[in-house]
């Protein structure tokens, strides 16, 4: 198994399939028109001038992007990627030629009011005054307890069926509400479906990941101008769960142990309360470390041998470096997004297991115990009995899991 190397990048696709450029241009003509005619009737402005000026600015930006855009998967999600950033072009026009906000489209909220021990729940009105200020009519859906999210989106799919293009999702929550949403998405085939996210978690790992602003009000005010993106996402298939996806990473043993930890603590509700829930999870390693024991395991990456460890302790499959509330699993060098990574620790010495530790805390994450992999495809299989947390979410072993990489589009600020 040789470590990750980030110094190749594959080159990127550059044959454009016809007929998705005119679903492109058919889809974001659609949002165009919708928008104009909304302000027409506010503001009786001349739509036949304007509608024609969009539609040959159209074919120059859906070229423009073509150009310059990296594609992560298939056409469908081409075809995605090229809508969004030409929506966003042409309402930039519109509001340069009119005057009138960015913007203004009807949006389903998904919101969870307990995310991180409801530490913003004072500021959600605000929130969604924010909110409804852009996009109009604003429907709010309130989420009671976990899977209720994934319920919600199921629904709208449904009920948006014949005009999914108009169905524009926002996330109000933590990682775990965002994780049922996008289980909702995918399991329905449908991660076209861009999702707008302002972060009110616990760890908020995935808006860090993305450059989305922690502070949640200026995480709504970024979605004014968000663009959608595709975004690698992870895949795990066993018999035992069947298939789910994760945003941020699916871990055994050692980090799913100190999520078991803060989900079980006292800490972790007074922390959020003073709004420092980023440290809950750390708060919970020394714990972690006296309880956690090694385990027997097989792991194998696609293209290389089996892999056995008597004493495996920590193995995290994920989407980028961040856990539990910030904790770095590996430096920049080795942050890349096109393939899942492994960060994988073995049972050592309770000294070592400290360095290891503060190395990770102190955001280094470079240690000779420490040992990161990449590879498309990861398969991993354990018979004891051992925690396991895919997005702060606890399930348990044993277990024989697939892990790979999809993709999902989410609404991410213009400055990324």
């Amino acid at each position: 198994m040789r470590p990750s190397n980030n110094n190749v990048t594959p080159e990127p696709p550059l044959a454009y399939d016809c007929s998705a450029l005119a679903l492109v241009i058919e889809r974001s003509a659609k949002l165009s028109v919708r928008k104009l005619q909304m302000n027409v009737r506010r503001n009786g402005c001349a739509f036949i001038f304007i509608s024609r000026l969009l539609s040959t600015c159209s074919i120059l930006q859906v070229t423009a992007n073509a150009k310059h855009n990296q594609w992560l998967c298939s056409p469908k999600m081409v075809s995605c990627d090229l809508t969004g950033q030409f929506a966003y072009g042409m309402d930039c026009l519109v509001t340069q030629m009119t005057g009138w906000p960015n913007r203004m489209f009807a949006a389903e909220i998904i919101m969870n009011p307990s995310a991180g021990n409801a530490r913003w729940k004072k500021d959600l009105p605000a929130l969604l005054a924010l909110l409804k200020s852009h996009f109009a009519p604003l429907r709010v859906n309130r989420t009671q307890q976990p899977g209720d999210a994934q319920i919600v989106t199921e629904k709208l799919l449904k009920a948006y069926h014949d005009h999914l293009d108009e169905l524009q999702l926002i996330v109000i929550g933590g990682d775990g509400t965002l994780h049922d949403v996008v289980n909702g998405l995918q399991r329905r085939g449908h991660p076209e479906v861009a999702i707008g996210y302002v972060p009110t978690g616990t760890g908020d790992d995935f808006a860090r990941a993305q450059q989305i602003p922690l502070d949640p009000k200026k995480a709504a005010a970024a979605l004014v101008t968000a663009m959608p993106r595709p975004v690698r996402i992870g895949v795990a298939n066993s018999a035992k769960y069947g298939t789910q996806y994760f945003i941020n990473n699916f871990g055994i043993g050692m980090d799913a142990q100190i999520v078991y930890q803060t989900n079980h603590s006292l800490h972790k509700g007074t922390l959020n309360a003073l709004k420092l829930g980023q440290f809950a999870y750390g708060a919970s390693i020394l714990k972690a470390l006296r309880v956690q024991k090694g385990f027997a395991a097989t792991w194998q990456a696609a293209g290389h041998p089996e892999a056995h460890a008597a004493n495996a302790y920590l193995n995290v499959f994920t989407n980028h470096p961040f856990l539990g509330g910030g904790i770095r699993l590996f430096p920049d060098a080795m942050d890349q997004r096109e393939r899942l990574s492994l960060v994988q620790v073995r049972r050592e010495k309770l000294g070592t297991l400290l360095q290891v530790a503060v190395a990770i805390l102190s955001g280094r994450s470079v240690h000779r115990a420490i040992h990161h992999f990449e590879a498309d495809q990861f398969d991993f299989v354990t018979k004891a009995t051992v925690p396991i947390q895919m997005d702060g979410e606890e399930y348990t072993t044993p277990i024989a899991v697939t892990l790979r990489q999809t993709t999902q589009m989410f609404l991410l600020p213009t400055n990324k």
